[in-house]
């Protein structure tokens, strides 16, 4: 028998695949950006406005928030292509369809659109409370 977050796991990952079908058949296109993040990795960070240094840095610590869900495989990012111009503007119209398309998928559906601190590309399934 699977752990119930296995099986969480695995149902948001058929989510995640009937969004991207979705998206494809609306007439645009998607990468796939931040999906689980479990481990250590080396990041550029700003040293001065015209440097930068390396150094390694737990994933946590450097590109989401604690307690994200990107670390329990509840959570991806997606990289949006409308007229094979890539869309950063959380705000723009085919953000908002691809979010209210996504929350139609499941009760615990979430998107980051929603998000105090915008942020349009994420999808969630949520977790203790947690999107």
């Amino acid at each position: 028998m699977k752990s119930p977050l296995v099986e969480k796991q695995a149902r948001f990952a058929v989510l995640l695949a009937r969004l991207i079908l979705w998206i494809n058949a609306q007439g645009w296109s998607v990468t796939l950006g931040e999906g689980a993040v479990t481990e250590r990795r080396r990041v550029k960070l700003p040293q001065r406005a015209t440097e930068t240094w390396e150094r390694e840095v737990f994933a946590m610590d450097a590109v989401h928030m604690p307690g994200s869900l990107h670390y329990i495989r509840l959570a991806a990012d997606l990289n949006l292509f409308v007229g094979g111009e890539i869309v950063r503007d959380g705000g723009h119209p085919a953000w908002q369809e691809i979010g209210r398309h996504w929350k139609s998928l499941a009760s615990d559906a979430a998107w980051g659109g929603d998000f105090d601190s915008v942020d349009a590309n994420h999808f969630s399934i949520r977790e203790g409370g947690r999107a």
